[in-house]
């Protein structure tokens, strides 16, 4: 079925969407087309564990397929390969963000620590790093840190502090960031969409109100996917910023409330979320509807989440500081 920049194929049971996506590091009239057809295995299995040293463990984002960026709530981000070597460190931390951090330790605030709130990667595989002292996202390249987005000029020069929260980088290259901006009355949030420095879009999310902390992740059609950590449910919006469902958690078996974290999609637009109080993955798919759990791979308090370019599946596991690569695909036989 032919709608138009996007192919469905159907084949009984099995469906998958051929998206055609302008991909930015290439020519105008040259598009990525994400083709591979697979259905969820009966059980997943675990292919390897990797010991992070990480405690804590928060945000993870895959580079390549055989290594990862984990952060936690250290100042140091760092990159790992599938055996747990180290292969790069990062740290964070400043003089100013000392300064800050320890002027909010005394004032019983401290939200947010010296450390990046959340971490992403570039198509070429570059970190990027959201900070709240500086009110910026910061790329690393060759080891050398610099400001990319600084968000208090690109977004409202006048408001006093806007902190960029979570990140994403899309298939297509751009960077959504989320931007929470304080007011005197309320909190105030935005999503915009940069290419590079450039900012191209601005979404106000209507279902954003107070203090909200969130993950977001782009599918194929489009959608912008969001983990709602602080209201316990996944809300997904068009690129508009309408809401197109909500998901609430199912009861299936479950002993504990819905309490999302991670969230991403896969290469057939299926939406994957972590359940930090149930010890489970959710799996929905693009119109949010429930297709099953991931939950015989022992996944204790998983927080964050990454696909790799072979399709398989991240697992930050938060309390333990381990990694879990899990294969949950299979391809489609004839």
């Amino acid at each position: 079925i032919d709608h138009g920049g996007k192919i469905s194929l159907e084949i009984g049971d099995f469906k998958a969407v051929l998206t055609q996506t302008p991909h930015s590091s290439l020519a105008n009239n040259t598009f990525y087309l994400t083709t591979f057809l697979a259905r969820l295995m009966d059980e997943a299995i675990v292919i390897t564990v990797i010991e992070t040293g990480h405690k804590p463990l928060y945000n993870i984002a895959c580079v390549g397929e055989t290594e990862v960026w984990v952060s936690s709530d250290s100042t140091t981000v760092t990159r790992i390969d599938l055996h747990g070597d180290v292969k790069e460190k990062i740290n964070t931390n400043s003089f100013l963000t000392k300064l800050y951090s320890a002027m909010e330790n005394r004032c019983g605030l401290d939200m947010f620590p010296g450390r990046p709130i959340d971490i992403s990667v570039t198509k070429k595989g570059d970190l990027l790093y959201s900070n709240r002292v500086s009110e910026s996202v910061n790329i690393v390249k060759c080891g050398e840190t610099k400001s990319l987005i600084t968000t208090k000029v690109s977004v409202n020069p006048l408001r006093l502090e806007w902190i960029p929260l979570s990140l994403h980088c899309t298939r297509s290259g751009d960077l959504l960031v989320h931007i929470m901006g304080y007011s005197v009355l309320k909190e105030k949030h935005q999503i915009v969409r940069f290419d590079g420095e450039k900012e191209l879009k601005v979404i106000y999310p209507n279902f954003l109100d107070g203090l909200r902390f969130m993950n977001m992740t782009e599918n194929n059609n489009g959608d912008i996917c969001v983990s709602l950590t602080t209201a316990d449910h996944v809300v997904v919006m068009d690129e508009k910023g309408t809401v197109r469902f909500r998901y609430h958690g199912t009861n299936t078996m479950r002993n504990e409330s819905f309490y999302p974290k991670g969230i991403v999609t896969d290469s057939q637009s299926r939406i994957i979320v972590s359940d930090y109080n149930n010890d489970c993955l959710h799996i929905l798919d693009q119109t949010g509807q429930f297709l099953g759990f991931i939950e015989s791979c022992g996944l204790r308090k998983p927080w964050g989440l990454s696909v790799d370019k072979l399709g398989r599946l991240w697992v930050g596991l938060c309390d333990s500081g381990e990694i879990k690569v899990v294969k949950y695909l299979k391809p489609y036989e004839n």
